[in-house]
C-alpha cells in the first residue's frame, strides 16, 4: 500500500516537519533535501515519480522553512542542520535498516547533501546535485562579504539580522563556514554521483560549483546539463528530463549494487 505521511521529530533547534512518500515494498530510500526559502512540498511530483518507481522517500523541512518551527528562513547553524537530516535518516533506518539510500540535494540542499554525505558516506549509495551551492566563491555567499556600511539607511546602523536580497547575513555568514568545511572535506570516493545544472542558471552559475566539483568528484561522478533550465531544474518544463536523467541513473546504481552482491556471493575478488 502506498500513501503520504507527515510527522515531526525533534531537531537541534526546532520541531521539524518529515515528510514522507510511503510505498509497499520498496526497493530503496531516497532522501530530499530542499533549497533555501523552499519546502519539501515543492517537491511533491518528483516524490511521487520515485513513489511509483520503488522508492520510500522521505524528507525534512529545515528548521524556519515550510511546516518546521523556526525563526522564517533564517540558519545559523549549518552543521545542526546535517545534524537534523542525519536523524530523520535514522529515524527512517529503523524501519527499513538493509535497504540502499540514495540523496538527492538542491541548491542549498546540495550543500547540505554534500555534508552530509562526507560525514556518512558509508550509509550511502548515490548522491543527485541539483545546481548545488558549492564552491569557494559564490554569487550568493559574496553577498555576505559585502560590507555593512553598503546596507546604511539613513546614518542608522545595521540591525542583527539585516537581509541582504532574500537571506539574512546570519544564514549567508552560516553558509560560508560550511562551505569551508566542505572544502577542507573528503571528496566522494567510490560514491556514484551526478551532478546536474540547468545551463541558464543565473542564481548558482555551474563555473563556481566546478572547482568544488572537480575536488568532490570521485571515480563514478558524471556532470551533465539541462540545455535552457534555470535554477529549477525541477520545474514543469524540464521536469521530464531532470527526473528521465535521475531515474536512469538510480536504475545504474542499483544494478551495480547487484553485480557486486552477486560476485560477493560467488566469492570473486571485488
Amino acid at each position: 500500500m502506498s500513501g503520504f505521511e507527515l510527522n515531526y521529530i525533534q531537531g537541534s533547534a526546532a520541531a521539524i516537519a518529515v515528510y514522507q512518500w510511503i510505498t509497499a515494498s520498496p526497493r530503496y530510500l531516497l532522501l530530499l533535501v530542499h533549497g533555501h526559502s523552499e519546502h519539501i512540498g515543492h517537491y511533491e511530483n518528483v516524490a511521487r515519480h520515485f513513489q511509483s518507481h520503488g522508492a520510500y522517500v522521505f524528507g525534512p523541512d529545515h528548521p524556519g522553512h515550510g511546516l518546521s518551527q523556526g525563526e522564517r528562513l533564517v540558519i545559523e547553524d549549518f552543521d545542526a542542520v546535517v545534524n537534523d537530516v542525519g536523524n530523520v535518516v535514522a529515524s527512517v533506518r529503523c524501519q527499513y535498516p538493509d535497504l540502499p539510500l540514495y540523496v538527492v540535494g538542491h541548491s542549498m540542499g546540495g550543500m547540505i547533501a554534500t555534508r552530509y554525505v562526507q560525514l556518512n558516506s558509508g550509509e550511502v549509495r548515490g548522491l543527485v546535485l541539483s545546481a548545488p551551492l558549492l564552491g569557494s566563491r559564490t554569487r550568493i555567499t559574496d553577498l555576505y562579504a559585502i560590507p555593512q556600511q553598503a546596507f546604511l539607511r539613513e546614518g542608522k546602523t545595521v540591525k542583527k539580522g539585516e537581509k541582504v536580497g532574500p537571506f539574512m547575513r546570519r544564514t549567508l555568514a552560516a553558509m560560508e563556514r560550511m562551505l569551508m568545511l566542505i572544502n577542507e572535506g573528503p571528496g566522494f570516493g567510490n560514491l556514484p554521483a551526478l551532478w546536474l545544472h540547468g545551463t541558464q542558471d543565473t542564481t548558482v552559475l555551474a563555473e563556481e560549483t566546478q572547482t568544488a566539483w572537480e575536488h568532490l568528484r570521485g571515480i563514478h561522478c558524471e556532470a551533465d546539463n539541462i540545455p535552457g533550465a534555470r535554477h529549477d531544474i525541477f520545474c514543469e518544463s524540464y521536469r521530464e528530463i531532470t527526473l528521465a536523467k535521475m531515474t536512469r541513473f538510480i536504475d545504474a546504481c542499483m544494478a551495480s549494487e547487484r553485480i557486486q552482491t552477486r560476485m560477493q556471493v560467488n566469492g570473486y575478488p571485488q
